[in-house]
């Protein structure tokens, strides 16, 4: 039944949820009832001789502006449970309500209604058509607030938000928790990314936890979970203090601690933990694959003695590991090589006894230690491809230089030259086999 009540009839309830109205838009809203007039009746119950004021209390407050002695009112009989019950009912509807003030008076509402009104949380929620989970949300969150305002640094002007507390209720260690809301209320977290800031505290191990609850906008939840992945706490700690000293991105942390986790080789690993900044992916990629311990190393100490940049130290591994493919290349002709020189020293070491030198000895040991130099500076040089050239014009090494020093040279190419000098040694070997001395 709806009616003009008088104003003067109108009482305000004391169970009214809300206790604070912004004049500026209880302004707003005269004016629009001045226009519009009241489009929607407010609710009132028959309350000692006249009528207690349910719902509308904006719109009630409003036409008291206005001057209006009266107002358009739909009068419900309702014992004082109901009562209170729809005056909530119309401000959750409206938003009206949120935070610690919707947490109190849940609680105050389950408190009075359980049992006999409500038989569980649903039968609340369903009430107040509020989903179930949300109902638990605000009534859980009320029930930790005290606690956690006791434990929490505070700042001036913030307060703990119900999503502040639910977020983070997965996490079990009060202290923890504490220093996770610390961080969120300083603006260090988001709200919508405290709930997986809240997961990555709780699931990590101890090093990467203390580190996001350290520097959570380095250590976010993506770089923890790739932290807790590496299987020692020792290169844990030592890939966070990495990560701390190098102030990389998310997107860089993430790569540096694959880096590091990926990397089967020590020696490689504490160079990128030593210093990351150097030993970038794309170099430790280029160092692990060089195939021996001894040329990985010397690849490293080259790197840091010289301080080569990131462009630098990437053509230095392709120069290393040139130089040892041409080796594998080579290996048969390296072999039988050595095998004949061994052949030629144990013979020399024979005829030593008989005589301190020979000219055809001397004649066959230069010709294959030209060999072996030859052989060394045509490895340098090709394997160097792209990174020795002329400071002038920028022609590579393993094309145009050549030896012009003889018209017997020929204008030759390094690597004809070595031909040339295997043949000569060959040559030599041959004419000495058959003088007096032999060399066989």
């Amino acid at each position: 039944m709806t009616d003009k009540i008088a104003l003067s009839k109108i009482t305000p309830a004391s169970f009214q949820p809300r206790k604070e109205f912004d004049p500026v838009k209880l302004q707003e809203l005269a004016d629009s009832m001045r226009e519009q007039g009241l489009i929607q009746p407010i609710i009132v119950r028959p309350h000692n001789g006249g009528y207690q004021l349910i719902a509308g209390e904006r719109r009630f407050r409003a036409a008291k502006i206005l001057g209006w002695k009266d107002i358009r009112a739909e009068v419900q009989e309702m014992d004082d449970f109901e009562a209170e019950e729809k005056s909530i009912v119309e401000n959750v509807h409206r938003g009206d309500l949120k935070g610690q003030e919707l947490e109190a008076i849940l609680r105050d509402l389950w408190n009075k209604g359980y049992p006999h009104r409500y038989e569980s949380q649903v039968g609340l929620a369903r009430r107040l058509g509020m989903s179930k989970g949300r109902v638990t949300e605000l009534l859980q969150a009320d029930k930790e607030r005290p606690g956690l305002e006791a434990s929490v640094r505070i700042p001036n002007g913030k307060k703990l938000s119900t999503d502040d507390i639910v977020k983070t209720s997965g996490v079990d260690n009060k202290e923890d928790r504490a220093k996770l809301l610390e961080k969120k209320l300083k603006g260090d977290i988001g709200i919508q990314e405290l709930r997986d800031y809240a997961k990555a505290v709780k699931d990590s191990p101890t090093p990467v936890k203390e580190a996001i609850l350290d520097k959570p906008g380095t250590f976010t939840p993506k770089v923890a979970e790739e932290l807790s992945k590496i299987e020692t706490e020792k290169d844990q700690r030592a890939t966070i203090a990495a990560i701390k000293k190098t102030k990389v991105d998310e997107g860089e942390a993430i790569q540096l601690v694959k880096r590091v986790k990926d990397e089967t080789s020590i020696q490689v690993k504490e160079a990128v933990l030593e210093n990351p900044e150097r030993f970038t992916s794309k170099v430790a990629e280029g160092i692990s694959k060089l195939s021996t311990p001894e040329a990985q190393k010397s690849t490293i100490d080259a790197i840091k003695k010289h301080r080569l940049e990131e462009g630098e130290a990437i053509q230095l591994t392709k120069m290393m590991e040139g130089q040892m493919a041409y080796a594998k290349e080579h290996e048969k002709e390296l072999e039988e090589k050595a095998r004949e020189f061994a052949k030629l020293l144990k013979e020399w070491e024979k005829e030593r006894s008989k005589e301190q030198s020979t000219p055809g000895r001397i004649r066959v040991g230069h010709a294959f230690r030209n060999i072996m130099a030859h052989m060394g500076i045509v490895h340098e040089i090709e394997s160097s491809s792209g990174s020795c050239t002329c400071p002038h014009c920028g022609k590579e090494a393993a094309e145009y230089l050549r030896w012009t020093c003889c018209d017997k040279g020929k204008n030759e190419t390094l690597a004809e030259a070595f031909e040339d000098a295997k043949r000569q040694h060959e040559e030599i070997v041959k004419e000495e086999t058959k003088k007096t001395v032999r060399w066989k």
